[in-house]
């Protein structure tokens, strides 16, 4: 129903052509991968288990990480 809304399109639309539509992953999908990341992790914090939290004064500055190369 909200696909239907944010596509502004009939109801008798597919499902699928509206998940294209709109750019949202079905809600099956994101179940599945929902239950597979609580199996790997056994139900622990996801958050803390993957990226390390990271004072953001430490970060590099965007300008120094890019390279420019004249032709």
């Amino acid at each position: 129903m909200t696909n239907i809304k944010i596509a502004k399109a009939y109801r008798t639309t597919s499902n699928e052509a509206l998940c294209v539509l709109t750019g949202i992953t079905p809600i099956i999908i994101e179940l599945e991968n929902t239950a597979k990341l609580y199996h790997i992790t056994g139900g622990k914090n996801q958050d803390t288990l993957y990226d390390a939290t990271m004072n953001y004064r430490r970060w590099p500055h965007p300008a120094k990480a890019i390279e420019l190369k004249n032709k």
